[in-house]
């Protein structure tokens, strides 16, 4: 199953679609605009809530948390590293490598890959792609895929402040 996730470029707020292969919205995501910790609510396409995801505020590198359905189901850690980021999610056991800024990296579950991400111009726009192996996962694999784009968005960000 594949789904295609808008490149968020120069946005105040993250309100963005998901679409099948098809062109059809499967999820719509929706950010809190100047929150402290930062939250993503993603929707149905009847607008119902069915998972979110959640940064703890007081911790030395970014973890998030993510729910289904209002249960915790993992949460992401972002392993220290001097060449590379990684990371793991706890709860799944999934691992998660390569280059995360170029969205071009992998979800892998002992040694099995559950999901490819990589960055694609399509005709329709600057998308990435996520490429899930087993369909029953793909909200798991959004979740993922989302909670990392936030990671490196702080990161970017405290870069940023960092400079200034």
């Amino acid at each position: 199953m594949k789904m295609y996730v808008q490149q968020k470029v120069f946005r105040l707020a993250d309100e963005f679609i998901v679409y099948s292969e098809k062109q059809q919205p499967l999820y719509y995501v929706y950010g809190k605009l100047f929150s402290w910790s930062k939250e993503l609510r993603i929707c149905d396409v009847n607008n119902q809530d069915v998972a979110f995801i959640k940064r703890e505020i007081f911790s030395l590198l970014p973890r998030y948390y993510f729910y289904i359905d209002n249960l915790q189901i993992g949460e992401i850690v972002r392993r220290f590293s001097l060449f590379y980021p990684s990371y793991f999610i706890e709860g799944l056991n999934w691992q998660c490598e390569g280059d995360f800024w170029a969205h071009n990296y992998s979800i892998t579950h002992k040694g099995e890959i559950i999901a490819t991400i990589k960055k694609e111009w399509l005709s329709w726009g600057d998308f990435y792609t996520i490429d899930v192996a087993e369909e029953e996962n793909s909200l798991k694999v959004l979740l993922v895929c989302l909670t990392i784009d936030a990671c490196l968005q702080s990161s970017s960000n405290a870069a940023t402040n960092a400079n200034n």
